[in-house]
């Protein structure tokens, strides 16, 4: 006996560039189609340094670590 199912699947949108990368490194840990900081660099505010911005401060200068990865740093050290 053959059933119609249309009415019961879910119309899903489909994923953005972020949320398959986000599966896929949480998935194998790594993401091999790219680095993980391209997409992050996107998403930190105003001043958020990168490394190679830390070269230019000058001594006093004040830097700004995202939430997250002061979080990941100080569970490091214990």
């Amino acid at each position: 006996m053959s059933l119609p199912v249309e009415q019961d699947i879910a119309r899903l949108s489909a994923p953005c560039n972020w949320d398959k990368m986000m599966e896929v490194y949480s998935t194998l840990g790594l993401y091999p189609n790219g680095h993980i900081m391209a997409s992050l660099r996107q998403k930190l505010g105003k001043g958020i340094c990168t490394n190679r911005g830390i070269e230019n401060l000058k001594d006093g200068d004040y830097l700004l670590l995202p939430d997250w990865l002061s979080a990941a740093s100080a569970s490091a050290e214990r």
